[in-house]
C-alpha cells in the first residue's frame, strides 16, 4: 500500500473526508441507525436454529471445560471459546449465548467502512455499511457460532487499522492492527487469506504506482510495522486469546492447527464439492455486491487505480482458492466478499457520483413505470412457477422483453438519462433479492438443507427430541439429574451438547439390542429386529441432505424456491431413534 495519497484522496481529504468528525454529525447518525439495524437483525430470535455441526465442537469444549471434564472435541475455535467459557461462567449455556459473539462481531462490521471513507467516500463507505449489515452471507455467519465471522470482523479491522496507520502514521492506529493480528490467529484461518491478500495488493499498488507517487520502500513501512511495542501486541494478544488467558495452553495449539487446516484443506477433494459450488453460491447470495463490486473493477482498472486492481486480485485469488483448490466449502465466502465489499463501496461511490447530477422528474416517472411493469412480470412469474403453465411463463417472458425494448428506446432518447433508470432499476431489483434472502436464511430457512450455504445441517427436528426427553425426565424420574441416557458414540457431539443438563447422559461404545438399564435409549435407525425390547420409540431427522444436482426439479420448482423459499423435491435425512422405556417395566 501506498503512503501517499492520490489526487482523489487528496480532494476527499480537502473536502474533510480524512479529518476528525463531530461527535453529532448526519454521518454519525447514518452509521449509528445501521449498526442498530444490523444488531436488531443478528440478536433476533438468536436461539430458534440448532446449531450447526461446526459450532457444536466449541460450544461442547468450552461447557466441558466449566464442568471440569477434560475430554473436548479435536477441533474448536480458541477465541469462541474463550466467549463462551465466559458467558457459560455467568449465565446459562445455550444455543444463543454461544452465537452471542459472533452476532457482536457481525453488528460491529458495520462501523469499519468508516475507517476507509478517503478511499471509499463516504456513499461508499455508508453503501459498504448496509451491506454488511443486511447482506445474505454476513448476516448469515453472524447468526452462526463458527469462525467466518470471526476471522473476517478482525481481519478487516486489522487492514482498516493499517490503511490509517500508512495514511496518517497513527501509532494507535498501528497498535490496533498487532492486536487485531494476534486475535485474528486464534479466530480461525480466515486472516491467511486476508494476508496473502493484503500481499497481493501491497505488490501490485508497487507496480502500477504513478511515477509522481512513488511509495515509501516496503521494507521502511515493515520496519515501522515492526517495532517491539506492536509485536508485543501481536504476540501478547495471540498467547492471551489463544490459552483464554493462559487457563487453556490447548488453544495456543489448536490456532496453530487452524493454520494447518488452511492449508491442508487446499486439496480439491477435501470438501466434496465441484469447482463451481463457491462462485455459484457466492452468485445466488451476493448478486448485489457482485453488480457494485464490478462497477468499482470497472472504473478502477479504466483509470490504473493500483489499489482497486490490488482489491480485484485478492478476490480472484479467494475465488482459485475455492474453485480450482480446495476452499468450495461456503465457510470461505467471507474470504472472497472483503475485498468484494471494498470495491462495492466503490462502485457504489461512483454510482452516486454519475447517476446523482442531472436526475430529472422524468427520469423518476421512467423508473416508477418501469418497477409497475417488473412488478406485472413478478406477479405473471410467480403465476408460472405455482402452476407450470406455460402461458404465464411466456407473459413474464413477454414482459421482460417489452421492459428491455423500452429502455433501449428512452436510453436512445433520453442519452446519459436511459442509463440512470435502467441503473436504478436493476439496484432495486438486486436490492430486493439481497433483503429477500437475509431475511429467509435468518428467520425461515435457517436449516433447510436446500440453502446452498448450508451443508447437512442439523434438523430442527433436534429441538422436538430435546422436549421429548424433557416430558420424559419430568414424568419418570421428577428431575433430570436423575435421568438415564444412553447415545451411540458416533452422536458424540450432537447429544452431548443437547443432553449436557442430564449428568447421566453418556455415550455407549456399540448400540445393544437388548433393553439396557437406561430410562431413555438414543441410537440410528435400525431394523425391526434389533428394536430394543420394553421400549417405546420415536424417530427423529438429525441431519438433512439436499442435492440440486441429483434432484431433477424442472425450472420453475427451482425458481418457486428461489423466489419463495417454498418446499421443493423430498430432502434425504439421516435418523435416529429416542426409545423411553416402559412405565413398570
Amino acid at each position: 500500500m501506498a503512503t501517499s495519497t492520490t489526487s482523489e484522496g487528496r480532494a476527499l481529504e480537502r473536502r474533510g473526508i480524512g479529518a476528525r468528525p463531530a461527535v453529532l454529525t448526519v454521518e454519525m447518525a447514518l452509521y449509528a441507525a445501521i449498526s442498530l439495524t444490523a444488531l436488531a437483525v443478528r440478536l433476533a430470535y438468536l436461539g430458534r436454529w440448532p446449531l450447526l455441526p461446526a459450532g457444536l465442537q466449541t460450544a461442547l469444549a468450552a461447557w466441558r471445560t466449566v464442568h471440569g471434564e477434560s475430554a473436548r472435541p479435536d477441533l474448536y475455535v480458541p477465541l469462541l471459546y474463550d466467549a463462551n467459557l465466559a458467558l457459560f461462567w455467568l449465565a446459562e449455556a445455550s444455543d444463543a449465548a454461544v452465537r452471542l459473539l459472533p452476532a457482536l462481531a457481525g453488528a460491529g462490521l458495520v462501523w469499519l467502512p468508516y475507517l476507509g471513507r478517503d478511499y471509499l467516500g463516504r456513499v461508499g463507505a455508508l453503501a459498504a455499511a448496509l451491506l454488511l449489515a443486511l447482506a445474505p452471507s454476513w448476516v448469515f455467519y453472524s447468526r452462526t457460532a463458527d469462525w467466518p465471522i470471526l476471522s473476517a470482523f478482525l481481519g478487516a479491522l486489522f487492514v482498516g487499522a493499517l490503511w490509517r496507520y500508512l495514511r496518517g502514521g497513527d501509532v494507535r492506529a498501528s497498535r490496533a492492527a498487532a492486536v487485531a493480528l494476534g486475535l485474528g490467529l486464534t479466530a480461525g484461518p480466515g486472516m491467511v487469506t486476508t494476508l496473502l491478500g493484503l500481499g497481493i495488493v501491497v505488490a501490485t499498488t508497487r507496480l502500477l504506482s504513478h511515477g509522481g507517487e512513488r511509495p515509501a520502500p516496503l521494507s521502511a513501512t515493515l520496519r515501522a510495522l515492526a517495532e517491539p511495542a506492536n509485536l508485543w501486541l501481536a504476540g501478547g494478544s495471540f498467547l492471551l486469546a489463544g490459552s483464554a488467558l493462559l487457563a487453556n495452553p490447548d488453544g495456543v495449539g489448536q490456532s496453530v492447527a487452524w493454520i494447518g487446516r488452511w492449508v491442508a484443506t487446499l486439496r480439491p477433494g477435501v470438501a466434496g464439492l465441484g469447482p463451481f459450488y463457491y462462485p455459484m453460491t457466492l452468485a445466488i447470495y451476493e448478486p448485489l455486491t457482485i453488480a457494485l463490486a464490478l462497477s468499482g473493477v470497472v472504473w478502477g482498472v479504466a483509470r490504473r487505480e493500483a489499489l482497486d486492481i490490488g482489491l480485484a486480485l485478492w478476490a480472484l485469488m479467494a475465488l482459485l482458492l475455492g474453485t480450482a483448490l480446495g476452499h468450495r466449502d461456503p465457510a470461505w465466502l467471507l474470504d472472497a466478499l472483503l475485498p468484494l465489499l471494498l470495491l462495492a463501496g466503490r462502485g457504489a461511490q461512483r454510482a452516486w457520483d454519475a447517476l446523482r447530477p442531472g436526475f430529472a422528474v422524468q427520469d423518476g416517472i421512467a423508473v416508477y413505470g418501469a418497477l409497475v411493469v417488473v412488478g406485472f412480470g413478478l406477479v405473471a412469474l410467480t403465476r408460472y412457477v405455482h402452476v407450470a403453465d406455460d402461458a404465464w411463463r411466456g407473459y413474464a417472458m413477454l414482459t421482460a422483453g417489452a421492459l428491455l425494448v423500452a429502455w433501449v428506446a428512452y436510453w436512445l432518447w433520453a442519452g446519459d438519462q436511459g442509463v440512470r433508470v435502467g441503473a436504478v432499476v436493476a439496484l432495486t431489483l438486486l436490492a430486493g433479492l439481497t433483503v429477500r434472502a437475509s431475511t429467509a436464511l435468518a428467520y425461515q430457512t435457517g436449516r433447510d438443507p436446500r440453502e446452498p450455504i448450508l451443508r447437512n445441517p442439523i434438523s430442527v427436528q433436534v429441538r422436538d427430541l430435546e422436549a421429548l426427553v424433557a416430558s420424559t425426565a419430568a414424568h419418570f424420574v421428577t428431575d433430570r439429574v436423575a435421568l438415564t441416557v444412553e447415545y451411540e458414540r458416533a452422536l458424540g457431539d450432537v447429544m452431548g451438547w443437547y443432553l449436557r443438563d442430564y449428568p447421566l447422559a453418556g455415550e455407549e461404545p456399540v448400540a445393544r439390542a437388548g433393553a439396557p438399564a437406561a430410562t431413555v435409549l438414543i441410537r440410528h435407525s435400525e431394523e425391526p429386529a434389533d428394536w430394543p425390547a420394553q421400549y417405546v420409540g420415536q424417530a427423529f431427522r438429525l441431519r438433512e441432505t439436499w442435492d440440486w444436482a441429483a434432484s431433477g426439479l424442472p425450472w420453475h420448482d427451482r425458481l418457486r424456491w428461489y423466489l419463495f423459499r417454498e418446499p421443493v423435491g423430498t430432502e434425504g435425512a439421516e435418523t435416529v431413534h429416542c426409545w423411553v422405556r416402559l412405565l413398570g417395566r
